[in-house]
């Protein structure tokens, strides 16, 4: 199957509800998830497919029979990484209303899943060249809050302000 192919396949699958997950589907999430890591530690320019293929435990035909580029591989660990961010971030704002809590949500859901899977967003980070929150390189798990609370504590920042309570000190 070509990469079009997969990629239309997987698309429909997401948007179709309920979707059951396919041997294909975990195979796919296995590899993008692999060379996540091998990108984040390698770098892109860094990585062949070489070993991508050795991390994936796939052979080097077999890697490009479905991926005929390590540019379609990144294309797709960023595909797959917006996509999954934003089909959260939708279940959790349905039941929302207040802007303050939305706002709330879209932050925590950004954090939640930034802190769960670094190697995927220093990918995103790194290669998309974009500007995005580059949590990775200061965030420390054994140190710093989880991300409900620095969630709780960049909303009170976006929305109150720096100030104590959002009040302007005179």
């Amino acid at each position: 199957m070509g990469i079009q192919t997969a990629t239309r396949a997987i698309s429909r699958r997401h948007r179709s509800a309920p979707a059951r997950e396919t041997r294909y589907d975990r195979r796919m999430a296995d590899i993008i998830s692999h060379a996540a890591n091998v990108f984040c530690d390698k770098g892109y320019e860094g990585a062949s497919m070489r070993d991508l293929s050795r991390a994936t435990g796939m052979s080097l035909a077999g890697l490009y029979y479905y991926f005929e580029s390590k540019e379609r591989l990144l294309y797709l660990i960023q595909k797959h990484t917006f996509r999954t961010i934003v089909e959260q971030l939708k279940a959790r704002l349905d039941n929302a209303s207040d802007t303050e809590e939305r706002v709330r949500i879209f932050i925590l859901n950004h954090l939640e899943y930034f802190l769960a899977n670094q190697a995927a967003m220093k990918v995103l980070s790194h290669e998309a060249e974009v500007m995005m929150n580059w949590i990775y390189t200061w965030h420390n798990p054994r140190v710093d809050a989880d991300a409900a609370s620095t969630a709780a504590q960049m909303g009170d920042i976006f929305l109150r302000g720096v100030t104590a309570n959002g009040k302007n000190r005179k």
